[in-house]
């Protein structure tokens, strides 16, 4: 009798343990399944506006050849997408916001509690694939964010470094803590950082008057291969190093309080130089019609590299101004 109550206390046990084990695996796959949702819709085939509000978290913006916005979030509470305006003819979105909530369902938080509706969307990753011709419009709080082929990208964000590559038309790119790095680009671009680099490289000019502007409080700007006839940089505290062509007809400006200022530029440039300086001043360029004046401690020159062509303004009021030939040793510099 007692082997037998044994051995039925053994099946017993048996079945609950299964029982747990299933259960268990039951929860662990809804837990994973609730911390990644993802949401997509079809939009306009040649524009659209996409949007969207991040209070924290690492944002990932790819375009893609669909006409259609997929967005996808990791340990987020939750995720929706908010159409603000359609087509007259398709009815398509032509603008839409993706926002940290589901108008399709009750909001509440992870906890369980109740919570008020809020556009920002939290979480560990936010990821959107997005159309090519797709115009992209953050505003963040922390976390990185990086944006890759689109037709425009505006993004401004608190805290946290920005990565755009591949954007055809335009760029607009500011936080106040991060770096900055914008590539294979075009059109008009304005990027700036408190306390951060800037480094761009690979630009072009797609319009007549397409701009160029860089500046920094505290960190440096290194600027590569850019296509674009006015360049602006600036920085308070960093070094601003220029590796490229003058264009003919072209404006650019250099401008910093304490730090260096390096220009890396063809033997054969052609540009009228205006410069100011508290430091030293070093040419590997001949100057011609050179133009001297000191008052108190800065030292004012003006030069005509080859033609003058190009108008090219130099300021480093604590520091020193360097031009280079560039060669191929050079132009791997800053690369």
């Amino acid at each position: 009798m007692e082997i037998f109550i044994r051995q039925n206390i053994q099946k017993i046990t048996h079945r609950i343990s299964i029982q747990t084990i299933f259960a268990f695996l039951i929860l662990a796959n809804f837990a994973v399944a609730q911390s990644q949702i993802e949401k997509s819709i079809d939009v306009h085939s040649k524009n659209v506006l996409v949007q969207l509000c991040v209070s924290e978290g690492k944002v990932k913006i790819n375009g893609w050849n669909r006409s259609e916005v997929r967005a996808f979030i990791k340990d987020g509470e939750n995720l929706g997408i908010k159409v603000r305006e359609k087509n007259s003819l398709d009815k398509k979105p032509v603008w839409i916001d993706v926002i940290g909530y589901d108008s399709e369902k009750p909001f509440t938080s992870r906890n369980g509690g109740e919570k008020s509706f809020t556009n920002c969307l939290a979480g560990e990753t936010i990821e959107l694939d997005v159309p090519y011709y797709a115009d992209v419009k953050i505003e963040g709080r922390t976390g990185e964010t990086s944006v890759d082929k689109v037709r425009t990208a505006k993004i401004n964000v608190i805290d946290g470094d920005i990565s755009v590559s591949n954007v055809a038309k335009s760029t607009e790119a500011h936080t106040h803590q991060g770096s900055i790095t914008i590539r294979n680009s075009g059109g008009e671009m304005s990027v700036s950082t408190t306390t951060g680099n800037i480094i761009a490289y690979n630009t072009e000019s797609r319009e007549t008057g397409d701009y160029f502007k860089a500046k920094t409080r505290s960190g440096a700007v290194t600027l590569q291969s850019i296509g674009q006839k006015e360049v602006e940089a600036s920085s308070v505290s960093g070094s601003l190093n220029y590796v490229g062509e003058f264009a003919n007809y072209g404006k650019y400006g250099f401008s910093t309080t304490n730090g260096l200022i390096n220009l890396v530029v063809p033997v054969n440039s052609s540009f009228r130089l205006t410069a100011a300086y508290g430091g030293a001043f070093q040419s590997e360029l001949p100057l011609a019609d050179v133009q001297k004046n000191r008052t108190d401690s800065v030292v004012f020159l003006t030069a005509k590299v080859g033609e003058g062509d190009a108008n090219v303004t130099v300021k480093s009021f604590n520091g020193t101004i360097s031009i280079r030939k560039k060669d191929d040793k050079l132009a791997k510099l800053f690369h």
